[in-house]
């Protein structure tokens, strides 16, 4: 097994948008090539720019009749967690972390006193490329908490992997290849790391006042505060959160080996982006980035190498 898809690594950030069609769009002019749209039972509509370890999820409101139909016993909505994000902007929502197991991870993380609202089953349609219809088959696991709503975790456990992975959806034209983590801004960085530590365990937790790293199994989520979040992404316009929002996601790392080739692929498809510099770790590497407002609400960040 790759050690990306061990359990609790990063399988799929859930990147909530407005207008889905739109979304896709604006991925398409970076040189991604998303799936075709689908559906949740829950009134959720998707679709995924595909790696060959994780993907990113566009996630928008369908059908929002459903938003508030239950999903488990115990009266979860994923439906509304993705409407009330919308209500207040666009961007990360939700972490799938992989999952082979899911009710035996949550049984994990029960026993480590994680936070969660239930076990979820549910099954999707799909139209494969040759026109096929299939379905998906899922369990998940909802770590979430009601102190800090717009960052939260799900473990994910795909029955039929071969109907997400599918081969023509893998390879993105840009070279895009992984997603390496997302990014958290936070008030209080350290606050977040006993909730950190109950989901991903204490070993993969690194906590001071100002940062918090988690890896698991390779670093997955870094939480830093406003003003860290302005000198990290120099070179693009950044504007921190509204305080009301925070903690909440705000960037994606992404992963691509060739820069000049993305590079070539947003000019092409008129993609506005910026050339940085990487100062991070003592590091000074060569990163493209694109602003939150140009991303549906997200900063997309891309090196050549591993974290």
């Amino acid at each position: 097994m790759a050690i990306d898809n061990l359990p609790f690594g990063l399988e799929h950030p859930l990147l909530a948008v407005h207008d889905l069609d739109a979304a896709i769009e604006t991925f398409r002019c970076m040189g991604f090539s998303p799936s075709p749209i689908g559906r949740h039972p829950w009134g959720t509509t998707n679709s995924l720019v595909m790696f060959p370890a994780n993907f990113v999820e566009l996630i928008s409101v369908g059908d929002p009749d459903r938003v508030d139909d239950p999903v488990n016993a115990d009266g979860f909505r994923f439906g509304r967690v993705i409407a009330d994000v919308l209500a207040q902007r666009e961007g990360l929502s939700m972490t799938a972390l992989h999952s082979k197991d899911a009710a035996g991870d949550h049984a994990t993380v029960l026993g480590r006193d994680g936070p969660s609202k239930g076990l979820v089953d549910f099954r999707r349609p799909v139209r494969l490329p040759d026109g096929h219809m299939d379905e998906a088959v899922v369990s998940l696991a909802m770590l979430l908490e009601d102190s800090h709503p717009n960052v939260g975790y799900f473990l994910c456990h795909q029955h039929k992997p071969d109907l997400v992975w599918v081969p023509d959806w893998l390879h993105q034209p840009n070279g895009v290849d992984k997603v390496l983590g997302t990014i958290i801004c936070a008030d209080r960085p350290a606050d977040l790391a006993p909730f950190h530590a109950s989901v991903f365990g204490d070993e993969a937790v690194s906590a001071s006042d100002e940062r918090v790293l988690v890896k698991a199994p390779v670093r997955t989520v870094e939480i830093i505060t406003p003003d860290a979040m302005a000198n990290r992404f120099s070179g693009i316009q950044v504007s921190p959160p509204r305080p009301e929002d925070r903690p909440v996601g705000v960037a994606l790392r992404l992963r691509a080996p060739d820069l000049g080739r993305l590079i070539g692929c947003l000019e092409e498809g008129g993609s506005a982006f910026a050339e940085c510099r990487d100062r991070t770790g003592g590091g000074n590497r060569a990163v493209i980035r694109i602003a939150a407002p140009d991303a549906h609400g997200t900063i997309l960040e891309f090196v050549e190498g591993e974290d």
